[in-house]
């Protein structure tokens, strides 16, 4: 699956690569199957998820895991496959917190992969309506 969008010159590039390294790639940022079970939130709810990860870690990837099931995720995985494995993220997140806070920083820094989804989402879209059609 590819999809991509030029915007003022920098190009926004989804493609899904379904080789052995089982990796995904969003621009030049390559990203693992986890993450490609991100959803593509919009501005706000991407917002919200990022902020739940931040005091109480993990909740915004809790809240994720509910709402890919309202909006895609990022590669298009299905709606139930993208939930189990968002829910098991946070699991993990939550888990992990205790030792030396690996899970908070996990926690934030999924937060911010949320946010960097919507926004390259947000360009796409973007790109698209420029278009002539």
């Amino acid at each position: 699956m590819a999809a991509s969008a030029s915007d003022g010159g920098s190009d926004v590039k989804l493609k899904y690569d379904s080789g052995e390294s089982g990796e995904v790639a969003v621009g030049d940022v390559e990203m693992s199957r986890f993450r490609a079970a991100l959803p593509q939130l919009p501005k706000c709810l991407a917002v919200l998820c990022f902020m739940l990860n931040l005091i109480p870690s993990g909740w915004g990837t809790l809240l994720g895991s509910v709402l890919v099931i309202c909006y895609p995720s990022a590669q298009f995985f299905g709606k139930s496959q993208a939930s189990c494995i968002n829910l098991g993220v946070f699991f993990l997140q939550l888990l992990l917190t205790p030792f030396l806070l690996v899970g908070w920083v996990w926690s934030v820094m999924w937060g911010c992969a949320i946010l960097a989804i919507s926004d390259s989402q947000l360009r796409l879209e973007e790109g698209n309506s420029d278009s002539p059609a």
